[in-house]
């Protein structure tokens, strides 16, 4: 019951969000306080019919499927009086224009021009546009303004026109353009980066990583996509129809890869269940739609309008199964809960937009789209998500390889002495190249010590002289119980001088050494057979062990000629 009182304050918590966040965006864009909104505009549609808006909002309007795309022109006048007096000038700003590209005029005179208005192949709907008016037009009683749009499926102003003091102009262009226009830039970087991240981790990982990964790397990049709709271009390679095709296409794509990739969290390896694959198979049928049906933009805003609804549907499922999964199973419910609540409100805010297109297409409405920013949202989410599972299975991959490692290394290894086996030496032959010594050493007169004072004495100064060694060498050396008291050190980097000078030393603190035994203290001294030489990268293995036989004949040396003492020698030549 824990978990459902938790995801029941999220998803309140969430919608709670949604909706303040949409109409705080709401009143960032509205007309500022101090400006003249022109609402009363004449309109002349591209057949010559003309007809008049009057004391209404110049929301934007679907093209009648009658009325051919092309030229839509507006007129409006504006009393000079109620803008008041600005010593610093006025703008005019035209905000979220549901035009492919617009001149504006003022008495006449062309002040500005955006987006293609021969073609219409331009993306401008989301931008905010800002034109200074000269002084010379304010001296009369009034303005005549005129704005000819290019028009493919939709004619007038998401947000009313309004004249400003430039000053309060500015700052509102400012503000909008960094919400509207600017973020999309950086949601566009940063979904790319998110993928070429993922990306990078899959190829990274060596087998850490599993199917989530793939399928929200391909969801970044189809989501960066989408995002450029939202972006003001003013010039396209393409025909806007085609460009709105590859938008709605990112868009399916986007959430397909999204679904996969939430079923991959929470089903892993496990058999999924029969809907989800349903659900893939209506994403990718409405792709197909998209891509094959509309020839007109008016036709297929309808078409996508429509199969957008798909959207929130697979949005709200994948919730449902994350929330299911997040109630039941303990383990990973950080990640999930991190997907769940991005989840959610993508969902929430997918869904404002489809009831604001859907209102917008059948009545005139106010639309400030939002469902960018839930994407974005859950994008971010997402990463946070990834990033926490990849970190998880990395250190639990980590751990498992150095438990491996550790047992493979503990079976390697002398269990009296801790030195490394005698097995280890054709496991260590590949690595051993460049000037390298060996040093061959033999305990005096070890027989003489276990027939004296017992065997269990004889192991503990096997282990003394072992760590004696060991401390006497680097790191990176190695020490190989070769015999019952004969040990084979291997030396990498070293020339003779340094052989010779680490076995007199080893040779000289065993000597010095004293070990205490059944009350008794015990000295013993070593005898050890120096052999150093530069090893090619390409040597064989009998090359090698040539190297190590050689020092055991030096040993043999040292221990014929009185013992206690270092026998070193140039190694035969490879």
């Amino acid at each position: 019951m824990r978990h459902y009182e938790k995801i029941l304050y999220l998803v309140i918590g969430v919608l709670a969000f949604s909706i303040l966040f949409w109409y705080g965006i709401t009143g960032l864009v509205v007309p500022p306080d101090g400006a003249t909104v022109i609402y009363n505009w004449t309109v002349e549609d591209t057949t010559g019919h003309v007809y008049t808006r009057r004391e209404e909002r110049s929301i934007p309007k679907v093209i009648d499927e009658k009325i051919p795309p092309g030229i839509f022109v507006y007129t409006a006048t504006v009393e000079l009086p109620l803008i008041g007096n600005s010593s610093h000038g006025y703008a005019l700003v035209i905000a979220h224009p549901a035009f492919q590209a617009f001149q504006v005029y003022i008495d006449g005179v062309l002040i500005g021009s955006v987006g293609d208005m021969e073609r219409g192949q331009s993306n401008i709907w989301n931008g905010i546009f800002y034109f200074p008016i000269d002084k010379k037009f304010l001296r009369g009683d009034a303005l005549s303004l005129k704005i000819k749009g290019y028009a493919l499926y939709i004619h007038g102003f998401d947000i009313e026109p309004f004249i400003a003091p430039i000053d309060i102009a500015r700052k509102y262009v400012f503000i909008n353009r960094l919400i509207t226009d600017r973020i999309y830039n950086w949601a566009i970087g940063a979904s790319l980066t998110v993928g070429l991240s993922l990306i990078g981790l899959i190829l990274l990982s060596r087998g850490v990583s599993n199917k989530k990964y793939p399928y929200f790397a391909l969801a970044s990049m189809f989501a960066a996509i989408f995002y450029m709709d939202y972006t003001v271009i003013e010039s396209l390679p393409v025909s806007y129809l085609t460009y709105k095709k590859i938008i709605m296409i990112s868009a399916m794509m986007a959430t397909y890869f999204i679904h996969n990739g939430v079923l991959a969290v929470v089903y892993g390896k496990e058999e999924k269940p029969k809907s989800s694959y349903f659900i893939s198979y209506l994403i990718v049928g409405a792709a197909i739609i998209d891509i094959f049906l509309g020839s007109n933009m008016v036709t297929f805003r309808k078409i996508y309008t429509h199969v957008d609804l798909l959207i929130p549907v697979v949005f709200i499922y994948d919730a449902l199964v994350l929330f299911n999964k997040y109630s039941q199973k303990e383990d990973s419910v950080r990640e999930m809960g991190i997907l769940l609540t991005g989840m959610i409100a993508n969902s929430f805010f997918v869904i404002i937009d489809i009831y604001q297109l859907m209102k917008e297409l059948y009545m005139s409405s106010y639309t400030v789209l939002i469902s960018t920013y839930g994407l974005m949202i859950f994008i971010l989410a997402m990463n946070f998500a990834l990033i926490y599972d990849y970190i998880s299975v990395y250190r639990r991959a980590q751990s498992q390889e150095k438990t491996v490692k550790e047992l493979k290394d503990i079976s390697r290894r002398d269990t009296l002495t801790g030195a490394y086996n005698r097995g280890y030496i054709s496991e260590i032959l590949s690595a051993v190249h460049g000037d390298v010594c060996f040093l061959m050493l033999d305990i005096d007169h070890f027989k003489r010590i276990n027939d004296t004072y017992g065997h269990v004495t004889g192991d503990k100064v096997l282990k003394h002289v072992v760590s004696i060694i060991t401390m006497q060498i680097r790191s990176g050396d190695v020490v190989i119980r070769y015999g019952g008291e004969e040990f084979l050190i291997i030396l990498f980097d070293a020339e003779m001088g340094i052989g010779r000078a680490v076995a007199e030393r080893i040779r000289k603190a065993v000597e010095k050494s004293i070990i205490i035994a059944s009350g008794q203290q015990i000295k013993v001294t070593i005898s050890v057979g120096v052999c150093c030489g530069y090893i090619k990268e390409d040597i064989s293995e009998e090359q090698v062990w040539g190297y190590i036989h050689k020092a055991d004949e030096y040993l043999y040396i040292a221990k014929e000629s009185g013992r206690n003492k270092v026998v070193a020698g140039e190694c035969p030549a490879t």
